[in-house]
Parts: C-alpha cells; structure tokens; sequence
C-alpha cells in the first residue's frame, strides 16, 4: 500500500522559510549600505542641473540630465512609499524620508 510520509513537509517549509529571511535580510543590508553612494549621486546631479541651468538649457547634455532627475525623482518616491509599509520599511533606510526630490528650477 501506498505510505504517505509527510515528516519532510516542516523541514522543508523549515528551510525555504530560513532562505527567505536571510534573502530579505541581505537585501535590507545592501540598501542601507548603498544609500550613501545614492545620496552622493543624487547630490552631484543637483549639481549638474545647476549648472546646466546657468548654461544653454537647450543642449544635449540637459537632455541626459533631465533623464537622470526623472528617473531619480521616480525612485525617491518609489522608495518614501515603500517606507509606509512595515513589510518593506526594514529595507530601505528611515533617511530617504529626507531626501528631498530634484529641482530643476533654480
């Protein structure tokens, strides 16, 4: 007849419960550790919309920077509303809440 062992369900619910936790924690790490690199980035490219501002607004160059505000824009958003939730604030620093988004006026 047919034995229907089901003693290696916890263990395995077990482990893959284990890999999820430690994923989760790993990314959360990686964040916290990368935001002052993104911080420095984001800072630098105020410069450079400053400074794209005071030259011909109508180059190349602005077009690239205006890219970059929008996809920064995007991502400080992005993550101040991750940081609403308590499933995904552990991942992302409490400091992007500060972050202020990027102007392009001067």
């Amino acid at each position: 007849m047919y034995n229907s062992d089901k003693s290696f369900i916890k263990p395995m619910i077990l482990v893959v419960g284990l890999g999820l936790v430690s994923v989760y924690m790993m990314l959360a790490t990686l964040n916290h550790f990368a935001f002052p690199g993104q911080l420095a980035q984001i800072e630098q490219l105020r410069k450079d919309v400053n400074s794209q501002l005071v030259q011909d607004s109508s180059s190349t160059n602005m077009e690239d920077v205006l890219g970059q505000v929008t996809q920064w824009n995007q991502i400080i958003a992005a993550i101040k509303q991750y940081n609403q939730y308590w499933w995904s604030d552990i991942l992302y620093p409490d400091k992007w809440n500060d972050v202020e988004f990027i102007s392009l006026h001067k």
